[in-house]
């Protein structure tokens, strides 16, 4: 049964302040696109075990970003496509878990500028996948208008 989608939720500097001494990752406050700039594929089992241990007030900003580190590792082409397949139902529980939290950050993953015939080229390896549990959950965002 589709919702409606969520207000818009983000991750923050504290957020990933908090992420990066967790996982003893670079930060500075000019890594506009953090998680995209540390994100490694090797490193994809210790951010699902992060996820796992978020709680508390901050919480959701902390999943996002952490979330975010877990979409590169996983789409930045290191993963075999059975590997990423393999990875996908993991990724799915988190959505799961908080969607309201991370709707945002997976409407964003799905590319919906891009048409489905070219995803291979315009979109994240994991944007099918994004996509189909969208479908399932939430409206399809109005089509924007071309530029």
């Amino acid at each position: 049964m589709q919702k409606p989608v969520p207000p818009p939720q983000y991750w923050t500097a504290e957020a990933a302040q908090w992420a990066a001494q967790q996982l003893g990752l670079r930060y500075h406050d000019g890594m506009q696109d953090w998680p995209w700039e540390v994100a490694e594929t090797a490193d994809l089992a210790q951010y699902f075990c992060l996820y796992g241990q978020i709680n508390g007030h901050a919480a959701p900003a902390r999943r996002i970003v952490v979330l975010e580190l877990i979409l590169e590792a996983a789409s930045n082409g290191a993963l075999t496509d059975d590997e990423l397949r393999a990875a996908w139902p993991h990724i799915k529980a988190l959505l799961y878990h908080d969607p309201e939290a991370l709707v945002t950050t997976a409407e964003y993953w799905c590319v919906w500028q891009a048409e489905e015939a070219n995803l291979d080229e315009e979109a994240f390896r994991l944007s099918p996948f994004l996509r189909e549990w969208w479908r399932t959950h939430y409206p399809l965002p109005a089509p924007t208008a071309p530029e």
